[in-house]
């Protein structure tokens, strides 16, 4: 009986010291992680923290979700992560432009009821979460489009002359982490000229046609605030010249139309300053460098969206 009774208090001290065991542990974990807000629609949620990593989930905005304290560098110096608690066992990694950590005073059972919500696409409770008009994705990690214009100092050499001219350039841009194909933050520069440089009026009896520049930035910045950026950005660029050229040939009384088709490959270097319009707009201001087989130097701005 005695010995019966021994072996039930062994099991009953071993369960408490268990059962204190993980509350301690849970404690432990508690302290090391906090409630944040989701700040934007669709945040994606990395398998490990890197832009270029699978991702395994996304959140909705004004979602609150339990993350980890500490940031974590993201991989190649790019961004900060917090870690996330997807479900039991298994974690991801979001940007932490998309969390904005705040100050609660739910009870334990609200807090893990927040932990087994992470997903489910409602929060616990009646309260609202404080999101502040500031918070959100910053400018370089949202996704932008919108429209340009640059002066291009357009330069080509024709029968061994170098000829140059200021040319207006209509361009579309398209810029953010997952605006293209990747999550890399790039920037695409498609820009137009409808007409041909006036300086062909001089070496020919007319010309018609067009002009297409085009670049893919890998863009960083230097500095960023909440409500603008400086940048710079490197990539390649290629030029696209179409055009029919009249020119009268000796013994021939009129004009015989040529038709050229050029492209060029080079490299595009740029540096901006972006400035945030309201929370759904941002215009730019930026000077390029674009090289093939000429040098153009470019200053121009642009006004983008949010999407």
């Amino acid at each position: 009986m005695n010995m019966k009774l021994i072996l039930c208090l062994l099991i009953v001290v071993s369960f408490f010291d268990l059962s204190f065991a993980h509350a301690k542990k849970k404690r432990r974990k508690r302290k090391k992680s906090q409630v944040a807000v989701v700040q934007v629609d669709g945040a994606a949620v990395y398998k490990v923290p890197n832009f270029d990593s699978p991702i395994v989930s996304y959140l909705n905005k004004g979602k609150k979700i339990r993350a980890s304290k500490k940031l974590y560098p993201g991989i190649g110096g790019l961004g900060s992560f917090y870690k996330v608690r997807i479900k039991k066992g298994k974690y991801g990694y979001v940007t932490d432009v998309d969390l904005f950590p705040v100050k609660t005073k739910a009870k334990k059972e609200e807090s893990a009821a927040i932990d087994s919500e992470v997903f489910s696409g409602s929060s616990p409770g009646e309260e609202k979460p404080f999101v502040s008009e500031e918070s959100g994705a910053g400018l370089y990690l949202s996704r932008w489009v919108g429209l340009s214009y640059n002066m291009v100092n357009f330069s080509e050499e024709i029968s061994g002359k170098t000829f140059s001219e200021n040319r207006g350039f209509m361009g579309l841009k398209l810029s953010g982490p997952k605006a293209l194909f990747t999550s890399l933050p790039l920037e695409l520069n498609l820009m137009a000229s409808f007409s041909p440089a006036s300086y062909y009026a001089d070496i020919s009896e007319g010309a018609e046609g067009f002009t297409l520049l085009a670049d893919l930035l890998y863009v960083l910045p230097f500095i960023e605030e909440t409500k603008y950026m400086i940048y710079y950005g490197l990539g390649p660029m290629v030029s696209y010249n179409s055009l029919r050229i009249k020119v009268t040939r000796n013994g021939v009384s009129e004009p015989v139309e040529l038709d050229s088709q050029v492209v060029n490959l080079g490299l595009s270097g740029a540096l901006g300053l972006a400035y945030k319009l309201g929370q759904s707009f941002m215009v730019k201001l930026e000077a390029k460098y674009l090289y093939e087989k000429q040098g153009h130097l470019s200053l121009g701005g642009g006004l983008q969206m949010k999407f």
